[in-house]
């Protein structure tokens, strides 16, 4: 540890300032804090970290470190004064006054265990996508237990304080180096951190504060929500224990497909199928809509494939944005056709210059269909 460069672990220029060392001490402090960071060698950055920090804070100590790369002068005597963090803070306890605000007790209380986030699948049809729906759905998850309101303990009862911690929830360790003495703080392995014992724990919950349960809710489909999308819901999953907060809960939508729309982003896609006679002279058809039944007008000598645009019905978007209904149209050419049809046609091909199409052709029917999907 000695080999290292002070400025570069504190992450400062060789001409910082005392107020810009004790900047980025205080933050790299924060951040490698072993209760807060769980990275194993986080205890090891942390006490470089503040080994660094008391040399370079001390103004005859940083003189002696650049003059001769050492704090104690050209014998290097390092931290004979015996340093620790006590040194530093006045108690190791006070670390949390001065990072985290309170003292470990405090710390403790609010460091509770956050419950666990939880996810439901729900399954909507394109239409309720489209418009927007309300759902209710139920789920089971673990909720606050009734009879000892979470705190874990049989009525009747107390917990203990933790003879290890002393109702801290954490222990401290002294560790006697060549540096001289660091202290770092570990969570109590007796009590898990809690500072408390229960001897006595609720019979409902066995000592955990919480309970299986099942939970229904109403959940709001916005209109235009997309398959896939995940609704959250804050505080909807598990809750904590013994008091810690609750998770999230989140909502992932499943859109089923319609039989006949399809969606473009705001735009729906109908396909419309007409006969030959309203291809060819034109007339009005019913198209279906997601807000009722529209009257369309075809125009005479309509191809197979041409597009019409339904204005403002297609999905309209929470946002206020409107799409439009996309409407293809196919001609159907019959495949069986009677005898006085067939004459009939024959007629309006001949009037059409199709001249090579006899009575007795056979592909006649494909050539009609050949007729509508590439032109008159």
């Amino acid at each position: 540890m000695s080999k290292k460069d002070y400025y570069e672990v504190l992450g400062v220029s060789r001409d910082a300032s005392y107020e810009e060392i004790k900047r980025s001490y205080r933050r790299l402090a924060k951040l490698y804090h072993p209760d807060t960071n769980p990275s194993p060698d986080a205890d090891e950055k942390f006490k470089e970290i503040n080994e660094a920090y008391e040399v370079l804070s001390n103004p005859e100590k940083r003189a002696n470190y650049d003059r001769y790369g050492s704090a104690g002068g050209p014998t290097f005597e390092g931290f004979s004064g015996g340093f620790g963090v006590d040194d530093l803070f006045g108690g190791f306890e006070n670390i949390f006054d001065m990072f985290f605000g309170g003292s470990s007790a405090s710390h403790r209380a609010q460091d509770r265990r956050e419950g666990s986030s939880l996810q439901y699948t729900i399954t909507i049809s394109f239409r309720e996508a489209a418009l927007g729906a309300e759902k209710e759905i139920e789920y089971t998850r673990y909720d606050t237990c009734p009879i000892c309101h979470g705190t874990g303990v049989k009525a009747g009862t107390k917990p203990r304080t933790c003879p290890t911690c002393k109702g801290t929830g954490r222990v401290r360790e002294v560790q006697r180096t060549f540096f001289g003495e660091f202290s770092s703080v570990h969570t109590c392995s007796t009590c898990h951190g809690e500072g408390v014992i229960i001897d006595h724990p609720c019979d409902k919950c066995r000592g955990t504060g919480r309970i299986r349960t099942k939970k229904k809710i109403k959940v709001t489909i916005p209109p235009g929500i997309e398959h896939g999308t995940r609704l959250r819901f804050r505080g909807g999953g598990d809750k904590g224990e013994r008091g810690g907060p609750p998770g999230d809960l989140y909502v992932l939508v499943h859109v089923e497909e319609d039989p006949i729309f399809k969606r473009d982003g705001l735009d729906i896609i109908y396909n419309a199928k007409i006969g030959i006679v309203t291809a060819t002279l034109g007339g009005a058809i019913e198209v279906p809509t997601l807000y009722g039944k529209e009257l369309m007008e075809i125009p005479p000598g309509t191809q197979s494939g041409k597009i019409f645009k339904l204005k403002g019905k297609g999905i309209r978007a929470s946002d206020r944005r409107i799409g439009d209904q996309i409407v293809i149209v196919n001609v159907e050419v019959p495949t069986k056709v009677s005898k006085h049809a067939k004459e009939l046609l024959l007629e309006l091909a001949h009037e059409l210059g199709e001249k090579s199409v006899g009575r007795d052709n056979g592909k006649f029917i494909n050539r009609m269909k050949n007729v509508f999907k590439g032109g008159f």
